[in-house]
């Protein structure tokens, strides 16, 4: 199979892009088109805001806050210790001497 003249290679490749351009400019003028239409007419309403919202799930939310507090607290120190060391291995990491330590009561020393 012959290859193609460098020149015939640049006028494809000049005409596909040109046909790309094209294909992307008119879909940005579609998007801008839809965007630019009246939220009414797409079946949406949009109502002003009446104070501020119900706080959801977040970092901030006490319900959840709470929430994830009371769970913990239903750990025996054993479980707590083996729910860490699971959390640290889905990250690839190992727990650290102290929280292995958590499950067992510490010891006194024998200092005189």
């Amino acid at each position: 199979m012959a290859r193609p003249k460098s020149s015939e290679l640049s006028l494809a490749l000049s005409s596909a892009v040109s046909e790309l351009v094209a294909s992307v400019s008119r879909l940005v003028d579609a998007v801008r088109a839809q965007s630019a239409a009246p939220a009414a007419g797409r079946g949406m309403s949009v109502a002003p805001s009446s104070g501020p919202k119900p706080r959801g799930p977040g970092k901030n939310n006490p319900k959840l806050k709470a929430a994830i507090k009371a769970s913990w607290e239903r750990y025996t120190p054993a479980q707590r210790a083996a729910r860490i060391a699971k959390m640290l291995a889905g990250r690839g990491l190992k727990p650290a001497k102290a929280a292995k330590a958590a499950g067992k009561p510490a010891k006194k020393s024998k200092k005189g």
